[in-house]
């Protein structure tokens, strides 16, 4: 099929997805957790700042910190966190009343930190065929269901799947005309004074490091103040390897 679409950046809105729950976290709002003074959600906001695309919150609290972004917050219409869907249908609602030549919505999660905007624009250079609905981005193998684009056409239809109680994004995806966009997004490549190895040895060398660090603040210096319970365990471990790799960013 002849791909000619492409996706027009003036009639598109960036939508940070930050309605969430991070029960996995410990509660709260993870996107606000702060780093060397910057908290992930200012990481986010500089990096797609750059874009010049107008970018909204989809949050559901009136938290100071979101506020004082100047942004337009954009509350669930399902009520009790029903995930990022719930997000997805509000932010294209809110769209289709508020600003009337969006035509497209780029959502990413609040807690990629590392997600610049050489990926959007990577979105936004590909042709598509006419008939495409949603666009995700893939890294190997794996699709990452909240990067990517979404038609506002498809508010009825999200809508009516959403009312089944059915909250399983790629279910619905499945359903719709989607394309992938395959894409590397990767800190460590960008290390400053790198030595001339293969980019596979200094991706494992970088992730090594961070991984090395993040055990060594998890078992030695936090000690007794980290949860016992394996899973959150885990996700102590992959939020410290968060914050470790902003270490890579200048």
């Amino acid at each position: 099929m002849k791909k000619e679409l492409i996706i027009n950046k003036l009639k598109t809105l960036i939508v940070i997805l930050a309605g969430g729950q991070s029960k996995r976290f410990g509660g709260g709002y993870k996107t606000l957790y702060k780093f060397n003074n910057k908290s992930l959600l200012d990481r986010i906001l500089k990096n797609l700042g750059k874009l010049d695309i107008e970018i909204a919150l989809n949050v559901n609290s009136n938290e100071n910190e979101f506020t004082k972004t100047s942004l337009n917050l954009i509350k669930d219409e399902f009520v009790n966190f029903q995930g990022p869907l719930a997000g997805i249908y509000s932010s294209m609602n809110w769209a289709l009343k508020n600003k009337k030549d969006v035509e497209w919505i780029f959502t990413t999660p609040s807690d990629t930190p590392f997600l610049n905007s050489s990926l959007v624009d990577k979105f936004l250079i590909n042709k598509y065929s006419n008939n495409t609905k949603i666009i995700l981005a893939r890294t190997s193998n794996k699709i990452h269901p909240v990067i990517g684009f979404w038609h506002i056409s498809l508010l009825k239809n999200l809508e009516n799947f959403l009312e089944k109680d059915s909250r399983k994004i790629m279910h619905w995806v499945e359903q719709q005309n989607y394309e992938l966009v395959q894409s590397v997004v990767d800190r460590c490549m960008k290390l400053p004074g790198a030595p001339k190895l293969s980019s596979e040895m200094v991706r494992l060398s970088c992730w090594s490091l961070v991984h090395g660090l993040a055990n060594l603040i998890l078992n030695e210096v936090l000690n007794d103040d980290v949860p016992k319970d394996a899973e959150k365990r885990t996700v102590v471990r992959e939020v410290i390897s968060f914050y470790t790799r902003s270490l890579f960013e200048k």
